[in-house]
C-alpha cells in the first residue's frame, strides 16, 4: 500500500510539471508566431529528442558523456574511499588533513578549466581532470566523517573480541559505513554531470553539452532542453541502479 502510494505521488508530480510546463510555454510562445520560440513546450522537445536519436546520431554524444563520467567517478572514487577510510580511522590525520582539502574544495573546478586545457589539450584527460577534481576532495571529506562516525561500542566491542585492526575495518567500519557510501556516490555523480557538461561545453568535440552549446548558439531552444533533458533521464537512471545496489549490497539496513 505504501508503494502504490508512492508511486501514485510520483505519477502526480510529473502530471502537474507536465501542465505547468504547457501552460508556461503557451503563455510565452510569440504573440504574432514569428520569431525565437524561448520556451517550448514537452511535445516539441520531446519531438526534437527524437529527431536528435534518429537523425543527429545523438546517442553517440550520450555514450561519449558516459564514459567521460565512468572514468572521472572512478578515478576519483578509488583514492578517496581509501583516503577517506585513513582520515575517519585516524583523528591526528583527519585533523591534520582537513583544513587542506577544504582549501581545495572552495576552489571552483570551473574556473581550473583553463589552466587545464592548457596542461592537458582538449581531449578525455582534461575532462577526466576536472571530474576528478571536482569531486575527490568532497568525496574524501565526506567519507572520512561517515567513518569517524562509527559508534564507538561497535569497535570497542570487535576489540573485545580479538578483532585486528585490518579486521576492524573490513568487518565493523566498513559495512556500517556502506549504505552512507553510496548515498554519497549518488551525490558525487550529480555533481560530476554538472562539471562535465560545463567541460563539454569548454572544450569537447562530442557530448550532450556540446549538442546544447550549439544549439544555443543558433537559438535551437527546443534541443537545448531535450540535451537537458536528457541529463536528467540519464541522472534518474543513475540513481535507481545505486539505489538499487544499495539494496543488494545492504539488505540488513532495508
Amino acid at each position: 500500500m505504501k508503494g502504490l502510494s508512492r508511486n501514485v505521488s510520483i505519477v502526480v508530480a510529473f502530471v502537474l510539471l507536465f501542465v505547468a510546463w504547457s501552460t508556461a510555454a503557451f503563455l510565452s510562445r510569440p504573440a504574432d508566431g514569428v520569431g525565437v520560440v524561448l520556451l517550448p513546450g514537452p511535445a516539441a522537445v520531446i519531438r526534437e529528442l527524437y529527431v536528435l536519436f534518429a537523425q543527429d546520431n545523438f546517442l553517440t554524444d550520450v555514450l561519449h558523456s558516459l564514459r567521460r563520467i565512468a572514468l572521472g567517478l572512478l578515478s576519483a572514487m578509488v583514492p578517496a574511499f581509501v583516503l577517506g577510510i585513513w582520515f575517519g580511522v585516524s583523528p591526528r590525520t583527519r585533523e591534520t588533513a582537513t583544513p587542506l582539502f577544504a582549501f581545495a574544495m572552495y576552489i571552483p573546478p570551473t574556473a581550473l578549466v583553463p589552466i587545464l586545457i592548457l596542461w592537458l589539450g582538449i581531449g578525455l584527460m582534461q575532462q577526466v581532470a576536472l571530474l576528478f577534481i571536482g569531486t575527490f576532495f568532497y568525496l574524501t571529506i565526506m567519507v572520512a566523517a561517515t567513518v569517524a562516525s562509527t559508534p564507538q561500542t561497535y569497535r570497542e566491542a570487535a576489540l573485545t573480541l580479538g578483532a585486528r585492526p585490518s579486521q576492524l575495518i573490513w568487518r565493523i567500519i566498513i559495512p556500517h559505513s556502506l549504505p552512507d557510501f553510496i548515498q554519497h556516490m549518488r551525490v558525487m555523480t550529480g555533481i560530476a554531470w554538472t562539471y562535465l557538461t560545463v567541460a563539454e561545453m569548454v572544450a569537447a568535440q562530442t557530448g550532450i553539452g556540446r549538442v546544447i552549446i550549439n544549439a544555443q548558439r543558433y537559438f535551437q531552444t527546443g534541443r537545448v532542453l531535450a540535451g537537458v533533458l536528457t541529463i536528467g533521464l540519464l541522472g534518474i537512471l543513475t540513481d535507481l541502479l545505486l539505489q538499487a545496489l544499495s539494496r543488494i549490497l545492504c539488505r540488513w539496513k532495508h
